[in-house]
């Protein structure tokens, strides 16, 4: 095990991830048992351990240090064993309780959330052995039996490594895995071939990743029309790795049943978007009923959602079975998408 001072000094200049640490607070007068009789470097290693521990957390490939052992120990006295195991407790107690709260206090301030269940544990509880096992320095011979008076602290790993930062490449060459692979069947083959293609072009960074969504303008009417419908309906563009590098449907902790109904959902928002604009623009504009402002904002609708169809470039052109021939020829590109 390393002590203290090494692992600051391999952190500083090596950036390795600490495996195991053993450390003494030392310093304890003959029955004195909490932290604040202790000389302020003795607190300030608490402090130091209780940083290593967080930031063993969120240091990415370093598995966490979650088990802290505390160990309490006593000089011979001539109460006995009894009175010298209690007084060993009382100083595994005390430290442990300090190591927490500290613990506990950089957590909240790097603001990492909840704990997970056992993810930081003080295994075995805090305990004292009394003086049965003096220090090294004091064996054979007694030599300073203040030294015997500690607390010895370790802390070992505990749980998975940190995995990296989750990001929308990701979820993207997992989806596109799961797309092909299609575990269970559970995708038919056009929503299989379309989230194939769309994973293909989003990993693709030469790509772009524009999708518009058909609960965004729905319901608009003559009555409130957008001043700007051009700059409207760029205003409602989503893009897809966006999404996928922030929705929580996607994380590492999906499981793959999950990951793939959250992927058939947006396929199916996509293919539901398409075919309610050829119904409503194929009904809309032959018939004329529609007032000319608002079957302007239609019109600009159709050619920006014809121009993302149309350019390969674009991952909504994996849908292009679902767009018709509509009544409006031609394409009004959108500068930036």
């Amino acid at each position: 095990m390393l002590t203290l001072r090494q692992v600051l000094f391999m952190q500083a200049t090596t950036g390795t991830c600490p495996s195991e640490i053993r450390e003494v607070i030392r310093g304890w007068g003959q029955y004195k048992d909490t932290l604040e009789t202790l000389a302020q470097s003795e607190r300030d290693k608490i402090a130091a351990l209780a940083d290593i521990v967080v930031g063993s957390f969120t240091a990415v490939g370093c598995q966490p240090l979650g088990q802290i052992i505390v160990i309490g120990h006593a000089d011979k006295d001539a109460k006995g064993a009894a009175f010298e195991k209690k007084v060993s407790d009382e100083r595994a107690i005390s430290v442990a309780a300090g190591l927490g709260k500290a613990i506990k206090d950089r957590w909240i301030a790097r603001h990492l959330g909840a704990f997970h269940p056992g993810a930081i544990a003080f295994l075995p509880v805090p305990h004292g052995v009394g003086a049965t096992q003096p220090d090294a320095a004091n064996v054979p011979v007694a030599r300073d039996r203040s030294l015997n008076r500690r607390v010895v602290i370790e802390i070992k790993p505990r749980g998975a490594p940190v995995p990296r930062p989750f990001n929308w490449e990701d979820a993207a060459r997992r989806g596109l895995e799961l797309a092909r692979k299609n575990p269970g069947s559970v995708m038919d083959k056009g929503q299989q071939s379309r989230l194939s293609c769309a994973m293909n072009k989003v990993l693709n960074t030469d790509k772009k990743d524009a999708y518009m969504l058909w609960e965004d303008f729905k319901d608009i009417d003559g009555t409130r029309p957008p001043p700007h419908p051009e700059q409207w309906v760029g205003s409602l563009v989503h893009h897809l790795r966006t999404d996928l590098g922030v929705r929580a449907v996607y994380g590492w902790e999906v499981r793959d049943d999950d990951f793939i109904k959250a992927m058939q959902a947006w396929d199916e928002n996509i293919t539901r978007t398409l075919r309610n604009i050829n119904r409503v623009i194929t009904a809309t504009a032959p018939a004329g009923g529609a007032s000319a402002v608002i079957l302007k904002v239609w019109r600009v609708i159709f050619d920006f959602i014809d121009g993302l169809i149309a350019n390969d470039d674009q991952v909504m052109s994996c849908f292009f079975q679902y767009w018709k021939g509509l009544p409006w020829p031609g394409q009004t590109p959108i500068p930036g998408l």
